[in-house]
């Protein structure tokens, strides 16, 4: 993934986690960042700017899902981030990303509505720990065509990873030949990202694979999520249905989501 053109999409009003985002976006060492503000860009430009961000400013007064898509074809937007609230004004959170999630090619990283601070900035003073959002990954992975895509992009960040958990869901009992075939690609992978320089381990997990990779999240302290948008699976173990939905939606932590 080529990290040259980003467009930020946020309300009016900046959240509390800014800018400590914006900052940890900058360690990510994109050419440009361009926001594009639902409504008034003044807020957003006074609490950068004392920070010393800069980026390109776009207001909408009458913001619409075709706008977004517009202003990242403009731009030709490496990376989508969204950074919405549900009670904010202008579009729906939700529908931007069900939007996203069935439109557009360009990946795009979903902030989650609480108070996340990337890398726990507000008890380490002004400065993010090397690293930033993609110090501690969640790999989601089902080994389909579509999570390879996962993996190439993550190769792109891996001077910003320092540990990276790999994990696979099954919803079924498997037979002793599927365990060990699971076991072998897990090994397989883990290996192949090592050879790049990025510290993997790999893990199975049982169950809803929603609820499983966001338990991964607590369970490991991740600092973002990293899935593909298909919902199709090779294996038949993971990402079922609107999987990469609901983990967005719920994530306490930003979820990196690769068309």
């Amino acid at each position: 993934m080529e990290r040259k053109n980003l467009l930020y999409v946020a309300n009016a009003m900046p959240p509390k986690n800014e800018p400590a985002f914006s900052r940890s976006l900058q360690q990510l060492g994109f050419e440009n960042t361009s926001y594009y503000i639902m409504g008034e860009a003044t807020r957003w430009q006074e609490i950068l700017g004392k920070q010393g961000i800069s980026g390109k400013f776009h207001a909408e007064k009458k913001p619409s899902l075709a706008g977004i898509m517009g202003k990242a074809q403009e731009e030709k937007a490496s990376l989508i981030v969204v950074n919405l609230s549900s009670k904010g004004s202008g579009l729906s959170r939700r529908s931007v990303i069900k939007s996203l999630m069935r439109f557009t090619q360009v990946p795009f990283l979903l902030l989650p509505e609480t108070h996340y601070l990337p890398m726990q900035e507000a008890s380490s003073g002004d400065q993010s720990p090397d690293g930033g959002i993609f110090n501690h990954v969640i790999f989601a992975t089902d080994w389909s065509p579509f999570s390879q895509k996962c993996f190439d992009a993550l190769i792109h960040f891996k001077e910003n990873i320092t540990e990276l958990e790999l994990i696979t869901v099954i919803d079924k009992k498997l037979s002793i030949r599927d365990m060990i075939g699971l076991k072998d690609m897990l090994g397989e992978t883990r290996n192949l990202l090592k050879d790049r320089g990025i510290d993997a381990e790999g893990h199975v997990y049982a169950g809803k694979p929603s609820e499983e990779i966001l338990l991964a999240v607590k369970d490991y302290g991740g600092s973002v999520i990293v899935m593909d948008a298909s919902h199709r699976s090779a294996l038949k173990t993971l990402l079922y249905g609107n999987c990469t939905h609901e983990v967005a939606e719920k994530a306490d932590v930003p979820t990196l989501v690769i068309p």
